[in-house]
């Protein structure tokens, strides 16, 4: 399985609390399912990351395309292929 790394970088915080629970649902969602491996919003408000376990970068894009915040212009993304190396203690299901 391959890794994705999305980088969602804040781009209209005004319209943020009007999206946020579509976007939380969303994201919680594709964790059940087991796309996504984690996601959280960085401490400092720049945004937020979240990984994605896929073999097609396309199809992360387009699930990418698809959350609330993108949609609605609350953030943008960068999308990069991550070569994780994890610590043993670690298990990817």
């Amino acid at each position: 399985m391959r890794i994705f790394a999305v980088f969602l970088r804040n781009l209209n915080q005004d319209k943020a609390q009007e999206h946020l629970q579509a976007h939380i649902d969303y994201l919680s969602g594709l964790r059940e399912q087991g796309v996504v491996l984690g996601n959280g919003r960085l401490l400092e408000g720049w945004g937020g990351i979240v990984l994605f376990r896929d073999e097609d970068l396309e199809a992360v894009r387009q699930l990418v395309e698809r959350d609330p915040f993108v949609e609605h212009g609350v953030r943008s993304y960068e999308l990069f292929e991550w070569d994780a190396k994890w610590s043993s203690s670690v298990t990817i299901r």
